[in-house]
Order: structure tokens, then sequence, then C-alpha cells
């Protein structure tokens, strides 16, 4: 519904029928495409939401990758002029989960394997890689901060077939 909403419905209306009959489908390869030209902010490069101006005034980037220490790191570097204790201790050390006797954000740190590599080529193909490869290359580019690109396949992959438009 989401996704019609924002990128079906004001097409024409042979293409929004065939964008309600994709969806329906989960054609990932058709929602990536249809990424370029809807107009849900969910789908922007991170890039494009802050003002160029402002790129050089930032001077922290947590990722979500890495919430925990990243949200630790930031609270810890700012203190109380007050008292000197840092926005850490006093607020995210203890106090939180179920029993209250976590840090802010801890997880669970047993380990499980997810196999997500093998559940995502279900719907992520390599040209659909190729697509995102190539139209949010300014997120991997970025001077300011950086996300890792993350490939399934390898760059020996044929993609001579791939649609990129």
């Amino acid at each position: 519904v989401f996704f019609y909403y924002y990128c079906c419905r004001d097409l024409p209306v042979e293409e929004a029928e065939v964008c309600r009959a994709k969806q329906q489908e989960k054609d990932f390869s058709y929602f990536l495409k249809r990424t370029r030209d809807c107009r849900d902010p969910h789908w922007k490069p991170q890039r494009e939401y802050v003002d160029e101006k402002w790129w050089p005034s930032i001077n922290y980037i947590g990722y979500m990758g890495n919430l925990e220490y990243h949200v630790k790191d930031l609270l810890q570097s700012l203190e109380s002029s007050k008292d000197g204790n840092s926005a850490w201790e006093k607020f995210a050390q203890t106090g939180w989960g179920e029993s209250g006797n976590q840090a802010f954000l801890q997880k669970d740190v047993a380990p499980h394997a997810t196999h997500a590599h093998n559940k995502l080529r279900k719907w992520y193909s390599n040209c659909d890689e190729k697509f995102v490869e190539k139209f949010w290359e300014m997120e991997w580019n970025s001077t300011v901060y950086s996300i890792r690109k993350k490939n399934l396949y390898g760059a020996d992959v044929n993609t001579s077939q791939c649609e990129l438009l």
C-alpha cells in the first residue's frame, strides 16, 4: 500500500496497473527502478538530505551497523560543564533493558548465523546490484562520510545483459 501510494498512484492508468501488479508480485528489480522517479524520501540518497553548505560543519557521523558503539562514543564525548559527567554516564550507562540493568542500545551478542547473503540473493540479482552501484554511487564516493559497499556478487560476474536505464 505504501509503495503504491507514493510511487504508483499518479502514473497513467496502464502504468499504475503494472506498478500495482509488480508490487503484488514483490518484483524487487521493478521496485529499484521505480525509486528513481518516486517521490518517497526513503529512496533518496543520504547525501541529498543535508544541504552541501552544512557538510563541513558536521563533525560526527554514526552508522546503523555499529549503532551501539557510535551512540556510546557520541554520548561519552558530551560532558556537563557543571559536574564533568558525560551524557553516557548520566543517561545511558545503565537503566535500560528488561531488567533495567543494561546500557542504552546494548544488544544480545550471542552468536547466531543468519545466512543473510543467501536470503538476499533470492530477491537481489547481480543486475540489481549494478543498478544500485550506479544510481547511489554518490553514497560510496562521499568524502564526508563513508558507506561501505557490500557486494553479493563478485566483480567478475557478467552484467552485460543488465538494463541500467
